[in-house]
């Protein structure tokens, strides 16, 4: 599928992003996430590529750390119903741990009956935390636990 030039595809991106596009495509994908009873939370890192020619004149307001050109490191993490359609979304710069974006979607998740997630959440203040919600955590284990925390693989699978 032709998409057309990279400088076209990130003036739209930004173009769309302050005018509110995507929050609102976001918040229509999620609408009816809501009514679910099983959730599931996964991070992913991402490489983006800084393509926009302003950032490095000497009147740009970016970072004083940012590079004038080069990759950006990005962690996303989101929050999905059982037939994945998003639900909430957080997108951090730099690659972080999967804790800080399980904590931060936590206090916006909606009811459920059960979250899965992968072992990088497997901590026990997110395991508590999900216990005050009344949500049931189905995560793996951490490999160096000294105590293997039960799960239910056939809900996991």
């Amino acid at each position: 599928m032709e998409y057309g030039r990279p400088k076209t595809l990130y003036n739209r991106w930004i173009r769309w992003s302050r005018k509110g596009i995507f929050a609102r495509i976001l918040m229509e994908l999620a609408r009816e996430g809501d009514n679910t009873d099983t959730l599931m939370i996964d991070a992913t890192h991402l490489k983006a590529y800084r393509t926009a020619s302003s950032l490095g004149r000497k009147n740009s307001k970016r970072p004083h750390d940012w590079p004038d050109k080069g990759w950006a490191e990005l962690k996303t993490a989101c929050c999905h119903g059982c037939f994945g359609s998003p639900i909430r979304m957080f997108l951090s710069a730099g690659n972080l741990s999967d804790y800080k974006g399980a904590l931060a979607l936590l206090s916006s998740l909606p009811k459920a009956k059960w979250l899965l997630a992968d072992r990088g959440c497997d901590a026990d203040w997110f395991r508590n935390a999900l216990k005050e919600r009344e949500i049931d955590p189905c995560i793996p284990s951490r490999r160096n636990r000294k105590v293997a925390i039960p799960h239910d693989a056939e809900r996991y699978r």
